[in-house]
């Protein structure tokens, strides 16, 4: 059951991965093409980021070095995955700019309230989450 919540990826830089993810004490430093082990929900994200390409796990006769120590050659997507990403990505811009029209919904809906400047500032949050993902693609 913890194989499926773990994924292989392979940074395409030098990342340092918070210790919060990991589980650990310290941050740990991946290297370039170096597979690691990460929690699906964040190697999802390294990959959606182009930070990182999913990779198949290092062969078990490599040595007794970490997971975060051999080297695994990253996998390609295939064209078809590669347009499931696109179409992530713009599922995800698609799903923030319903946000921002949500939340103008909800400032107008209490304007001149004291609710207004929590509107405001919940607004003011999706708007530049939605501007973040478009400056992304």
């Amino acid at each position: 059951m913890a194989q499926s919540k773990m994924k292989w990826v392979a940074c395409l830089s030098n990342l340092t991965v918070p210790a919060a993810v990991l589980g650990a004490d310290e941050d740990q430093k991946m290297q370039t093409g170096v597979p690691v082990q990460l929690p699906r929900a964040y190697a999802d994200h390294l990959i959606a980021d182009r930070l990182a390409e999913a990779c198949e796990a290092p062969e078990a006769k490599a040595g007794p070095k970490a997971s975060a120590g051999r080297k695994a050659k990253p996998t390609k997507a295939p064209a078809d995955q590669t347009s499931k990403v696109n179409t992530s990505e713009s599922a995800e811009i698609t799903a923030a700019r319903k946000a921002v029209a949500d939340r103008q919904t909800a400032l107008d809906m209490v304007e001149g309230t004291d609710e207004a400047d929590q509107a405001r500032g919940d607004l003011l949050a999706a708007q530049q989450a939605l501007a973040a993902l478009e400056a992304r693609s």
